[in-house]
Order: C-alpha cells, then sequence, then structure tokens
C-alpha cells in the first residue's frame, strides 16, 4: 500500500495517535515522569538495536525489500529502530500512567480515557 514506506508507515499510524492521545490527555503526569520514561525507552530501543539483527540473520522473520527503506543504522534498518523506539515509548508512558494510577486507587482504564 505505502511502497517503500509499509513497514515505517504502520509503525507510525499505530503508535503516534496513541502517544500523542496520552500525552494530550495526562501530560502533565507523563512529564514528571519523563527521566524515567527516557531511560526505560533508551534501554528497550538499545536492546532491540542489538538483538533485531541476529533474529534477521537467524532467519526468525525477515522484510520484504520492496516494504522497508533500505536505510541502515550499522546492522539494523531505520524501520526496527523507529519500531522499538515508538513501542518502547508507548509502553513506558502506558505504564507509569497505569502505576500512578494504581498507586491512587483509580481505576485503571476509565483513568486512561479521562
Amino acid at each position: 500500500m505505502f511502497g517503500n514506506w509499509t513497514y515505517l508507515a504502520y509503525t507510525l499510524i499505530f503508535t503516534v495517535p496513541l502517544i500523542v492521545f496520552l500525552w494530550w490527555r495526562h501530560g502533565a503526569r507523563l512529564w514528571q515522569a519523563r527521566r524515567l520514561i527516557v531511560a526505560a525507552t533508551a534501554l528497550v530501543t538499545t536492546f532491540g538495536f542489538l538483538v533485531w539483527p541476529y533474529g534477521l540473520a537467524w532467519k526468525c522473520w525477515d522484510y520484504a525489500p520492496a516494504k522497508i527503506l533500505g536505510v541502515n543504522i550499522l546492522t539494523t534498518v531505520l524501520e526496527d529502530v523507529v519500531w522499538w523506539l515508538c513501542i518502547s515509548f508507548l509502553f513506558a508512558c502506558t505504564v507509569t500512567l497505569l502505576a500512578q494510577f494504581e498507586d491512587e486507587g483509580k481505576p485503571l482504564i476509565a483513568a486512561l480515557m479521562r
């Protein structure tokens, strides 16, 4: 559908709106925990950056060359780095909020939507 931009486009389409929603609704809470969020994101992204090429080399999965840009950062394709960044950032934000809501005794899902 998006040609060489397919993998990157789907990563951004499915993560960025959720990240924007969380920061729009709970930006003040997330800003207070920004160091923890950035540290968790950096740790998980670094892990993915280091281990993902082994999965590709061992043929655990593969990418169609027509659906990626072909840009490598060292040995990892750009789309994988962006995926790890977006997913780990989204996960760190969500876990941070859920932990805060749980500490406050608020219903988790209802609190996210407020």
